[in-house]
């Protein structure tokens, strides 16, 4: 359940994933994360967003819908300030 999306240009990288507890942990959660990633120097620097859902419903798709299409576009924005990147 994820995807990977490139801005060349930046040079960063968004993963965007959902994640599950194991199927005997108590509670039952969700777990959707969002990382912008850029090569820096000779490492990576990440930036992560999560949220947990522990109520397992319908609605939690489109609160994750909703959050992925303010939230992506940002950190998009964030891998492209220089200032973020300074060495």
């Amino acid at each position: 359940n994820g995807q990977v999306l490139e801005n060349e240009t930046a040079g960063t990288y968004i993963a965007d994933f959902l994640l599950f507890s194991p199927p005997d942990s108590t509670p039952r959660y969700a777990e959707w994360n969002l990382w912008l990633v850029k090569k820096h120097g000779k490492g990576i620097v990440a930036l992560q967003y999560a949220r947990r859902f522990y109520k397992l419903e319908i609605s939690v798709a489109g609160e994750i819908r909703s959050s992925r299409e303010k939230l992506i576009p940002q950190l998009d924005i964030l891998g492209n300030l220089p200032l973020l990147w300074k060495k």
